[in-house]
């Protein structure tokens, strides 16, 4: 499956957040964090209601205090795929 939209995700300890150079979502579950991503598309006028958005978030793990000992792990075990219907 081919995505509409690539966004870096990481964790600030806090709260996930997704984005790139366009757009930035955040929530404290990933569940909030679809949800604040599905608005802020609404929100950006570039997409109509009822339309379907595949996003691809690829987890940046270099942002890991202990990267080093996670590195040996596939990346793609940290991402996600995600159809938004909005």
């Amino acid at each position: 499956m081919a995505a509409d939209l690539e966004l870096r995700l990481i964790h600030d300890g806090r709260q996930w957040i997704a984005g790139n150079d366009n757009l930035q979502a955040a929530g404290r579950t990933l569940a909030e964090l679809d949800q604040d991503l599905k608005n802020t598309l609404l929100k950006s006028g570039n997409l109509l209601q009822g339309a379907k958005v595949t996003v691809l978030m690829k987890f940046d793990a270099e942002t890991m205090p202990n990267y080093a000992n996670v590195r040996q792990y596939r990346p793609e075990y940290f991402h996600r795929l995600v159809v938004i219907d909005l």
